[in-house]
């Protein structure tokens, strides 16, 4: 099954999206999350490319584009929950 995501993910059209995710795991089906329109992302929409990303079994996230690939980069390095040093430093 193919989903394409909207110009803009942000927390107020994601829902149904999150809904999507959060329940992949009861579902078998392996989604292909095509991203090639995307051109902007919030906190929201950031969150939940992090969780699509944590379930490759459940979903197949392709044409990202670059300018988002580099702040969902930026994100996940200056604040990944493994990297604990880094965070202890922030007082997290």
């Amino acid at each position: 099954m193919e989903n394409k995501l909207p110009a803009q993910l942000t927390a107020e059209n994601s829902a149904d999206l999150w809904r999507a995710v959060l329940a992949s795991e009861a579902n078998q089906k392996k989604y292909k999350i095509d991203a090639s329109d995307l051109k902007f992302c919030d906190e929201s929409g950031l969150a939940l490319l992090y969780e699509i990303r944590k379930r490759p079994l459940a979903f197949d996230l392709i044409n990202l584009p670059e300018s988002i690939e580099k702040l969902y980069a930026s994100m996940t390095r200056d604040f990944s929950p493994t990297n604990e040093d880094e965070n202890a430093d922030l007082n997290l």
